[in-house]
């Protein structure tokens, strides 16, 4: 618990991820055994779980994966030009998912 004291904007941020507030803590809509959850399983990707590992899983997934901004092609002229107008798009959508346009 002490990551509540040390870490609280973490802890907030996460809170507010799903949709929760601080004041929900330790009440029958967030138990106390659901906040110690949420700080001992913090996942990957999380405020809390970035503070508590002070990033190194971050670095270390960013130094062993690729950019991926760096791999993507730029788009071909064909595919600039391949729909003139919204209704083309519309009509496109419609065809695609067989749905009224």
């Amino acid at each position: 618990m002490r990551a509540i004291g040390f870490h609280w904007h973490a802890v907030q941020r996460d809170l507010l991820a799903l949709g929760l507030h601080a004041t929900d803590m330790f009440t029958p809509k967030l138990t106390a055994s659901e906040v110690l959850s949420l700080i001992v399983a913090a996942p990957p990707g999380t405020s809390l779980c970035h503070v508590l590992d002070n990033g190194t899983m971050l670095a270390a997934l960013e130094t062993n994966q690729p950019d991926w901004r760096s791999q993507r092609k730029p788009p071909t002229a064909e595919a600039k030009s391949e729909f003139k107008t919204i209704a083309d798009y519309e009509a496109h959508r419609a065809k695609v998912f067989n749905r009224k346009g």
